[in-house]
């Protein structure tokens, strides 16, 4: 058994497999590939397992709708500002499917992670404290690059905005990652013995959460709310996406996973947005227009059907459609970069203001702005590519001249 490994982030941890070598005409083809070629001691360019381009695919779809749901009025709440033209809705359902990003991140992230045994060492050390260190450190970079601007910088203010999360706000989702990791031992029991009734529960009792808030405001128009006592803990994106992600991945049967199911999952989706779109309109009618308050209120309260229906659509779409494994490959290392395009997604953004400027007077606003958050992404998958590089690289050029074993024959021997 020959050892390989690959870190590839799903949402943001990375993915350790460990497979055989390729026997055969693909084993003849690596072993000629990688007598002295230095490209074949890089990991990212020469990996030896089987793909999951599919959840690839949904990390780097998830990382455009993140880009995309930042830009606010010039795109995601458009819909607010065109409420008297026929697309309004259609601009209303968009911002809806939007709301999939996260979702998406957290199912990838279950998918991986709560079929492990570790322990509670490991998880500390290895995960836990991991991505605080991440957190600060990129919270830190934040703070520098955008609070210097406007007011002066201190060790207690950065602490401050640490705390309160107002350094970045779209880093709620390290904090959230992190919740996740401290609740793993937990998540796994579950996870491992979930049954098809179990999945079902759940979907029903996340979309049953969610709607508590519509149901406080039918009665109480905001001037009053349910008792906090009647919480489910499944409410929590962090619980529940997961926990699907993990589900559909690595315990439903694959004969179940089927055209006509993904038929009922997509008129679902198309009911569960219909029902939104409904749901926000009557509360804008209600209290009187468009508002901070209830532009964003209910756009993710049924968001899980979406989810669960892109999820499982990739999956099925991939298993049936044979990608090339250079392509895979391709996607492979797209995928595995997301995490730092996410890190500094508000730096992408306003760097590549220009296409924005360039498009707007040809297409429009709306349109301008997706093709911006286009280019925002490739250039922020272009630059962490060339950073993971480094380190590759300078493995890479030590396996080459052997020196790789060396060093581990002397840290075995210390």
């Amino acid at each position: 058994m020959v050892k390989y490994r690959l870190e590839v982030y799903a949402a943001v941890e990375p993915i350790k497999r460990e497979e055989p070598a390729p026997s055969g005409a693909n084993a003849s083809s690596a072993s000629a590939a990688g007598k002295d070629g230095f490209l074949s001691h890089v990991s990212m360019f020469n990996p030896r397992f089987k793909f999951k381009t599919h959840l690839d695919i949904i990390k780097i779809a998830a990382m455009y709708l993140v880009l995309v749901n930042h830009t606010m009025e010039k795109n995601f709440w458009l819909y607010a500002a065109v409420q008297e033209q026929p697309w309004h809705w259609l601009l209303l359902a968009h911002s809806i499917l939007v709301k999939v990003a996260v979702p998406l991140f957290f199912m990838c992230s279950g998918t991986l992670l709560l079929g492990r045994e570790e322990t509670y060492d490991r998880l500390l050390l290895h995960r836990v404290l991991r991505y605080a260190g991440i957190l600060l450190g990129a919270s830190f970079v934040s703070y520098l690059y955008y609070t210097g601007r406007y007011q002066p910088i201190t060790f207690v203010g950065f602490l401050d905005a640490l705390y309160r999360n107002t350094v970045s706000l779209h880093f709620w989702y390290l904090y959230s990652y992190i919740c996740m990791l401290l609740m793993l031992p937990f998540l796994r029991k579950i996870a491992q013995g979930m049954r098809e009734a179990d999945f079902y529960w759940l979907v029903l009792m996340h979309l049953t959460a969610n709607m508590i808030p519509f149901l406080d405001y039918v009665l109480y128009q905001g001037t009053a709310y349910h008792t906090t006592h009647l919480s489910l803990f499944v409410n929590a994106n962090y619980v529940a996406f997961p926990l699907m992600g993990y589900y559909i991945e690595n315990r439903m049967d694959t004969r179940k996973i089927s055209a006509e199911g993904l038929s009922v999952l997509l008129l679902g989706s198309l009911l569960a947005i219909y029902i939104t779109v409904t749901m926000m309109e009557w509360r804008v009618r209600t209290d009187g227009g468009w508002n901070y308050n209830n532009l964003e209120a209910y756009l993710g309260t049924l968001i899980s059907i979406p989810s669960i229906t892109i999820f499982y659509g990739l999956k099925l779409l991939t298993a049936k459609w044979k990608i090339k494994r250079r392509t895979a490959l391709i996607i492979n290392i797209a995928g595995s970069c997301t995490f730092g395009v996410y890190l500094f997604e508000g730096f992408w953004r306003e760097k590549a203001g220009f296409v924005y400027d360039f498009f707007l007077p040809w297409i429009g606003t709306f349109f301008a702005v997706m093709v911006q958050m286009a280019v925002a992404l490739l250039m922020g998958l272009a630059a962490t590519f060339l950073v993971k590089l480094i380190p590759e690289f300078f493995r890479a050029a030590l396996a080459l001249m052997g020196w790789d074993r060396n060093l581990g024959s002397a840290g075995k021997s210390s």
